[in-house]
């Protein structure tokens, strides 16, 4: 496709570059929203589980053999934490995109 000289297209009836840019970042902008919810929505779930195996290990702590049911809930953590992470660095890479389509 080409494009004329003030950045309209010339042939096909294709959105300027100007208007391709605008709706990129929109849609980042979109994504970078949801995907920010949802990482805080696992930060909360992590403080939440963490807190309640805590107070689940204070009233085990005399059944030793019970305590290992603990196993569970940490490994839950675990599965939250690497979650959070990924998704935190995918929001970090966003960012730098919408950074990109906001010159």
């Amino acid at each position: 496709m080409e494009y004329c000289m003030d950045g309209e297209a010339a042939m096909g009836g294709g959105q300027p570059p100007a208007a391709v840019y605008a709706d990129k970042l929109e849609e980042l902008t979109r994504l970078q929203a949801a995907a920010q919810r949802h990482e805080r929505l696992l930060g909360y779930s992590k403080l939440i589980l963490a807190v309640a195996t805590l107070i689940a290990a204070v009233f085990m702590s005399r059944h030793l053999a019970a305590l290992s049911l603990l196993l569970v809930p940490a490994a839950g953590f675990v599965v939250l934490a690497v979650r959070q992470e990924k998704l935190l660095g995918l929001i970090r890479y966003r960012n730098r995109a919408i950074l990109f389509y906001e010159r």
